[in-house]
This record gives structure tokens, sequence and C-alpha cells, in this order.
């Protein structure tokens, strides 16, 4: 399973800034090894900041993170999310998993 959003911010005009993305509730040290959990259960999933997957979007300041210079106008960044299938059993499909990134 896949999915694809954004993250949007704002900074001064000249000012240099980094995006990234913590572990989650579950304080994953691995930016691919996140988990959404619902009681006991849990879907292990992965952030990644380019389509294909490879490259890791954590907190991990220049090596997963995004770095640019403020425009003083609201920024995006895409970000791709991953689920591996095996992750997914058929009793979990049907319920709701949450994480929380900052």
């Amino acid at each position: 399973m896949r999915a694809l959003a954004s993250l949007g911010s704002v900074c001064t005009s000249g000012t240099p800034y980094t995006t990234g993305l913590d572990g989650g509730l579950a304080g994953a040290i691995s930016p691919t090894q996140r988990k959404m959990t619902n009681g006991t259960s849990f879907v292990l999933y992965g952030i990644f900041r380019d389509v294909v997957r490879s490259q890791p979007f954590g907190d991990a300041i220049g090596t997963h993170t995004v770095a640019g210079m403020g425009t003083g106008l609201p920024q995006t960044v895409p970000v791709f999310g991953r689920v591996a299938p095996s992750s997914l059993s058929f009793s979990m499909r049907a319920s709701c998993q949450l994480d929380n990134l900052i």
C-alpha cells in the first residue's frame, strides 16, 4: 500500500530551514519502521522523501531531512508513504490504525 501527502510551511524570505519528521508515537528509530497502532495491534510503515521510496524521511539532519530557503510564501514538501504488504493482516485491513508525527 502506498500514499502521497505534503507538508507545508512558511519561513521568512532568505531564512534557511530544515524539515524533518520524528519517530511517531511508538518512537521509531528507523524512519522506515514507524508503527500505526490500535490497541495491541500495529502496522509497520515508512515515510520517504522520494516517489520511489528509497530516501527515508526522518529527523537526522542532513541525512533524512529536507533543507530549503524560505521565500516568505507557503512552500510544500512531498511526503511518500508505504505499508509493507506483510504487515497487513485481514483483520487489520478493517480496523483503524493511528500514529502522530511531529
